[in-house]
Order: structure tokens, then sequence, then C-alpha cells
């Protein structure tokens, strides 16, 4: 009996630890299958084996089994139902997206409605409308008119007026004015501009920014005076006209140097002798006694004596055909003009006297008094 006793208590506790493990493997079964069967393989149930006869049956073993069966449905009902592809290894990290939720019903839709949505189809469209710039057509009408001008001015400024000088002319808008002005062109530019090619267009435009004082007198004559050596005849023309087109002490030696450097019978030297002759006139007749008395190029104040002495034989002339009215005592009054001349006869007579100038100069003003006192006496 105490043996047999011994045996049932060894079957109690062999039981009881089955179900024990049994509530532990539903446990396992609700927390998704936790073990693997290699961690169900490494509890030790031997404790808990019996013997019967020549085969031992392992309880342990048995509860394993049951767990691996039991692991195996769960992981098979949680695919069908979830729908998601598992690994046999527990790594339930990712857990699936949560379903969108349900859409509200729509309120029901009326006329201003509908409107509101028709124009809400294309907010691209009516933003596009919005943004868009103003065609600025009458502007390009108008620039189109102003270059028109512009080149008829080029073309025309010297033809068909008497009058070889042109107007001062304003600069092209934006040049001289503003912060964003355009910047004005130094030597350099003017050179590439004016010497490129023979261009009316480009020497009339050098003009106008000389006149309206937009560029130095340095740089106009710098590109005035490459234009008169050049090689071309063309562009010895336009320096002659840009030289004839501002009168001045500068225009007449460049223009009076480039009649030492013509050759005789030339055209183009016609063309310089035609511009020296305005400096007749009695508006520049104190360039003649500046040039005169200056230091100048023998040539160069050869050629102001000789129209020095053209200049008294043309003003006087024109004097002596329209007298001044005569005086209170009835004497006539000396003309201004006449001692005008006077007083240049006398500093030419200085000058001649002193000895230190050169012979081609020295020859010029012996010429030049005696053509004077031939003018004022006659």
């Amino acid at each position: 009996m105490q043996g047999n006793w011994k045996y049932a208590l060894i079957i109690c506790v062999v039981v009881l630890g089955g179900l024990f493990e049994l509530m532990k493997s539903t446990d396992f079964a609700d927390n998704q299958a936790a073990l693997t069967p290699s961690e169900l393989k490494a509890l030790d149930f031997q404790p808990y084996a019996r013997k019967s006869g020549d085969t031992q049956v392992s309880e342990g073993q048995k509860t394993i089994n049951r767990l691996e069966a039991m692991r195996a449905r769960a992981l098979q009902a949680r695919q069908q139902n979830g729908g998601h592809q598992y690994p046999q290894e527990h790594s339930f990290h990712q857990i699936p997206p949560a379903p969108p939720a349900a859409k509200k019903p729509g309120k029901v839709s009326t006329v201003k409605n509908k409107k509101k949505k028709k124009n809400a189809k294309s907010p691209h469209k009516k933003k596009t409308d919005e943004e868009k710039p103003p065609v600025a057509k009458k502007d390009a009408k108008k620039m189109g008119d102003e270059a028109v001008e512009e080149k008829t001015e080029d073309n025309d400024i010297f033809a068909g007026s008497g009058n070889s000088t042109p107007e001062p002319v304003l600069p092209p808008i934006g040049v001289g004015a503003g912060e964003d002005k355009e910047e004005v062109p130094n030597a350099d530019e003017w050179v590439r501009r004016v010497l490129a090619r023979p261009s009316l267009a480009e020497t009339t435009e050098m003009i106008k920014y000389y006149q309206s004082n937009l560029i130095t007198a340095e740089v106009f004559y710098y590109v005035v005076e490459q234009m008169l050596s050049d090689s071309q005849e063309r562009m010895r023309e336009l320096g002659i006209m840009a030289g004839n087109a501002t009168p001045s002490y500068r225009s007449f030696t460049l223009l009076a140097q480039f009649l030492q450097d013509e050759p005789f019978g030339s055209s183009v030297r016609t063309k310089a002798n035609q511009a020296l002759d305005r400096y007749t006139q009695l508006a520049y007749l104190n360039v003649l006694e500046s040039v005169m008395r200056s230091q100048e190029n023998p040539g160069i104040r050869e050629k102001a004596l000789s129209l020095l002495v053209d200049s008294a034989r043309k003003n006087l002339a024109a004097a002596a055909n329209n007298p001044p009215p005569p005086g209170p005592t009835g004497q006539s009054t000396t003309s201004p003009l006449v001692k005008r001349y006077s007083d240049i006869l006398n500093v030419l007579e200085q000058m001649l006297g002193s000895g230190t100038e050169p012979a081609q100069v020295s020859t010029a003003l012996q010429n030049a008094v005696d053509g004077l006192k031939g003018i004022l006496n006659a």
C-alpha cells in the first residue's frame, strides 16, 4: 500500500503539471504563439516522465506536440482572417494600416453650390488670366515710330539744309538720367563704334553726344583725329564733317593739320578747305587770333594768318556797303569793325618785329600785314 501511495502521488503531480502546462499553452495561443519550436523543445519535462513497460512515454513531449499544433492552427487562422503572410518566426512588428474612415454623406447641392463648384474646377485658368501682363501693343508701335524718326534724322542731318552744323540733339532716353542710366561710351567704345567702318549714323550720334556735353572734348577730338588719319577716304570725309560740325580752336587745328598731310588735288582736301572757310566769319575771328599767337605747327599758323586776311577783306567789304550813320557834327564815326582789324594789324606788326618767329611764320606774318594794310587803306 505504501508503494501504491507513492505512485498515486507521482501520478497526481504529473497530472497537475500537465494541467499547469495546458493552462500555459492556452496563454501561449492567446499571446500569438510567442514561443518558437526551438524554445519549446528547450523545456525540460524529464522529471514528469512516466515509464510503462518497454515504451517510455514523455508527457512533456505530448504537451509540446499539442502546443505546436495549437500554434500552427493559430497562425493558419490569423493568415486566413487578416490576409497577411507572416513568417514562421514571431516578428509582429509591422502593424497593418487602419482602414480609411468612411466618408460623410454630402449635402444637397443647390444652384448656387453648382456655380461655386463650376468656378472651382479651373482655378489655375482663372489665375493665369489674372496674372497675364497686358500686351503693350501701343508702346511697341510707338517704339517703332521713334526708330524710324531716328533713322531719318541720321540720314538727313546734313542734307539739303545749307547749314553743315547740326542742331544739338538730346541723347536717347535713358542716357544720363536715373540710377539705371546707360553708361556713356568711353574713348575705346567710340573708337570701336566709329572707326570699325565708315558710318554716318555713328558719326552723327557721336556729334550729338558731344554737343549735349555727354562726352568730353578730349574723347571727341581724339576720335576725330583718328578719323582724319584713317586710310579710307570715306572715313576722312566723316572726320571733316565732325570737325566742321563743332567749330572751335581744336577743330581748326585738326583740319589745318589735315591739309599738311593730304595730297593736293584730293577731293577730301577740297572739303577740308571748305570747312576752314567758315572761320572767316566774324563769329570765329577770335579763333584765328588765338591760333596765330599760339605755338602750333607753322603750317597751322600760316593757314590762320591767310584766313585772317580773307576775313578782313570779306567783312570790311560788307561793312563798306553798309556805312554807319553820321555823327551829330556831320562827321562819320570809325567803324568798330575797322578798329578791330586795326588792332589785329598792330599785333601782327609786333610779332613780325620780334624776330623770334620761324621763317615760315615770318613770311606768313609779312603777307598778312601787307594784306590788312591794303584793305584798311582802301
